[in-house]
């Protein structure tokens, strides 16, 4: 499904927040199809059963229909937050923001800023990751520390 304006969308998203309520279409007639919810009582005036306490049963397609209505909202929401960061990488971009802190007081307001969102690593964490990194660029350091004694 194509949806191309907001209000459609906005329609697009109501209609799959009932489906994950658990509404469904169902035919009540050959020429009258409506939103119902199975596990309730139907009170749907031009129903051809009004009067009699009964429930609407889906068919499987009915089901299966719900089904891609909510799948093609979850695709629309995926495509929607992936556009939105790739602006926000553009913007970044841009304005040629580096996101990485560049002084002391930036590493300890970045550090505050993790602790306060609860994103902050546990000691341990940083250490093996640190390790890990030493480990990997290992020849590297010690090349780099030769050059600049060298140097000196």
């Amino acid at each position: 499904m194509s949806v191309d304006d907001s209000y459609s969308e906005w329609c697009f998203g109501r209609l799959a927040q009932r489906v994950r309520e658990g509404w469904l279409y169902v035919d009540i007639s050959p020429s009258n199809r409506c939103l119902i919810r199975p596990d309730r009582d139907c009170d749907i005036s031009s129903c051809p059963q009004r009067g009699t306490v009964h429930r609407h049963q889906p068919t499987l397609a009915d089901r299966e229909e719900a089904y891609d209505i909510f799948t093609d909202w979850l695709a629309l929401e995926f495509r929607r937050e992936g556009a939105q960061k790739d602006i926000q990488d553009l913007n970044r971009m841009y304005a040629l923001e580096d996101p990485r802190p560049s002084t002391p007081s930036d590493l300890r307001a970045e550090a505050q800023r993790l602790i306060c969102t609860g994103q902050m690593p546990s000691l341990d964490e940083l250490l093996k990751a640190v390790a890990k990194t030493r480990r990997k660029y290992n020849n590297q350091i010690i090349e780099a520390r030769k050059t600049r004694r060298k140097r000196c």
